[in-house]
């Protein structure tokens, strides 16, 4: 039996998947003693320094390069909670990886192993995302959380190209890719996930494979047909063009048919 510590609960059970990878969560406003939480957070840290390339002693580096130096000059702002949110202060030595609409993706010179995902101010989901993670477990097309505070995951990082980058820098999207998206859904869906807005901008060609970058609204309820309706223009104009000759597509093409296809879902 292992004890859980999620928020302020401690959580006391055993029956997690096989293949779970544990997750640090912070315990920071839980009202315990500052001594208390650093030894909680270092136990943890133990529990999963084998699962962590660089050790307890690097995570924990990580942990204040992160709250020393992001957390404490980065600002991100979600003005529209249906466009990408804007990152601006960015200090030395982080860079952004991407944005999505609710949160960026930083990665740091000496740690580029991970990925820091930090929430815009007032913008939810970050529990629900790591509690995804948690019944994800390991599988080869998801990353994986190590550590959720507050308002940050920190999750490996997974390297490629989204499949929008790759429409828009002339990258061939194959169907073995479509495929391991396929399979990456099913196993999500075996473990009592819901995937959702799953489209170009959240999976990720590399070398050929597909892989899924963005799970966190895996917990929604309702139906989302948006991959569904990728394959449909995937299978219909894509591939028959790409599959003779790749080319790239402008930005503005692209944008044109993300906007057209939002408007089109918004009516359907």
């Amino acid at each position: 039996m292992r004890l859980f510590i999620w928020g302020d609960r401690f959580i006391a059970g055993g029956g997690e998947p096989d293949n779970w990878c544990p997750v640090l969560f912070d315990v920071l406003g839980s009202g315990l003693t500052l001594a208390v939480r650093r030894r909680i957070a270092y136990t943890k840290l133990n529990r999963v320094h084998n699962n962590l390339s660089c050790g307890v002693s690097g995570m924990e580096k990580l942990l204040e390069q992160i709250t020393d130096e992001l957390l404490g000059q980065v600002i991100i702002e979600s003005v529209n909670p249906l466009e990408p949110v804007k990152v601006h202060s960015i200090p030395k030595s982080w860079r952004v990886l991407g944005t999505g609409n609710y949160a960026a993706v930083f990665c740091r010179q000496g740690a580029e192993q991970y990925a820091v995902k930090i929430y815009a101010p007032g913008r939810p989901g970050i529990e629900e995302e790591a509690e995804v993670y948690r019944r994800l477990g390991r599988h080869p097309a998801y990353s994986e959380c190590y550590y959720a505070g507050a308002d940050f995951l920190i999750l490996k990082r997974l390297g490629g190209v989204t499949f929008y980058d790759a429409m828009k820098r002339g990258i061939l999207i194959t169907g073995q890719a479509i495929e391991d998206v396929d399979d990456a859904l099913r196993y999500a869906r075996s473990r009592g996930l819901r995937p959702h807005d799953i489209h170009a901008k959240n999976v990720m060609l590399r070398d050929g494979r597909g892989l899924i970058v963005d799970i966190s609204d895996f917990l929604k309820d309702d139906d989302c047909s948006m991959w569904e309706d990728f394959k449909k223009l995937y299978y219909r104009l894509y591939w028959p063009v790409a599959s003779r000759r790749v080319f790239p597509l402008p930005r503005p093409v692209l944008e044109t048919v993300r906007r057209g296809y939002r408007l089109w879902r918004r009516w359907n």
